[in-house]
């Protein structure tokens, strides 16, 4: 942050957002913690990666439209970066996607993760609020989150 604040760096921010209890489902497998745990994780790292980059040249896309449409994204790769990808690296890019291994799908895990977790039904509805947000389009997206952001801290405070 402070070479960033300092101008050291040019600095681009990709943010590839992934719905809330995919990513939790996945952050449990892999790291061992409470669902409760992944969940807060989710909603903190989103909220703070979105602020601390807001003033910066940025592209906010889904994990889901990455691996539908890596072209699209790439292109606008390009178009931030000002620079155009040889072909060997777009196809070195892509290759790196593998949507076979997309299995963690919210359509169908949800359901089941709130039957073993109710207690999390409404930490995860603001959750998915906040994704959804990302998703809209919103004239006012700053506006949006720091409504959340605030929201977050008396949930925050409240337990």
């Amino acid at each position: 942050i402070p070479c960033l604040v300092e101008s050291l760096l040019q600095v681009d921010f990709l943010l590839i957002l992934r719905p809330p209890v995919e990513s939790v489902i996945s952050l449990c497998k892999a790291e061992q913690i409470s669902c409760r745990h992944a969940l807060h994780l989710w909603i903190g790292s989103v909220l703070r990666s979105e602020y601390l980059s807001r003033s910066y040249s940025r592209k906010i896309f889904t994990y889901q439209q990455l691996l539908e449409s890596p072209d699209s994204i790439l292109e606008c790769c390009s178009l931030l970066w000002g620079k155009t990808f040889v072909e060997s690296n777009l196809l070195e890019a892509k290759s790196f996607l593998r949507p076979s291994l997309y299995r963690t799908k919210s359509n169908s895990v949800k359901d089941s993760f709130l039957e073993v977790n109710p207690d999390l039904a409404d930490l995860l509805a603001f959750a998915d609020y906040i994704y959804g947000v990302f998703l809209g389009s919103s004239d006012d997206l700053d506006r949006a989150l720091d409504q959340s952001r605030s929201r977050w801290i008396e949930l925050l405070a409240a337990n």
